[in-house]
């Protein structure tokens, strides 16, 4: 990402700001902002909800996992076709082996998972959070 303040590329840290001078991309600062009102978000999903809602991907719920047999995921607020297809295409884009491999999956909801819950909670948390800076840092 290239900050727009200083100039210079940056990737997006634990901070979401530029290292370099501290700024904040304002689509970021905005979306931070509306989820820090909401007090019932788990810390290490914030990232990823951030990045899927500058795209324009609306979250209802998500959880980080809180136990042992536990894992992230994300329910989506909509059922529209083609906003699912760009949703995976997102996905498969930036699954890797830092990021881990996440689905898009289709019950009474959409909801993204990672495709192996048998992975340890901590590294699934590790993923999630990756793959949020990750998308993140791919934004113009």
């Amino acid at each position: 990402m290239k900050c727009l303040n200083c100039n210079k590329k940056y990737k997006i840290d634990k901070k979401l700001e530029c290292p370099n001078c501290g700024w904040i991309h304002p689509q970021i600062r905005e979306e931070k902002e509306k989820l820090s009102e909401i007090p019932t978000i788990d810390k290490k999903m914030k990232r990823i909800l951030i990045a899927l809602r500058i795209l324009g991907f609306d979250t209802a719920k998500s959880c980080q996992g809180h136990s042992k047999e536990g894992y992230p995921w994300i329910e989506m607020s909509f059922n529209n076709k083609d906003k699912i297809k760009s949703l995976k295409r997102l996905l498969r884009h930036h699954n890797n082996k830092e990021n881990g491999e996440w689905e898009v999956f289709q019950y009474y909801g959409t909801i993204i998972r990672p495709k192996d819950r048998s992975i340890a909670i901590d590294k699934l948390q590790r993923q999630i959070q990756n793959l949020g800076n990750d998308i993140l840092n791919s934004l113009r």
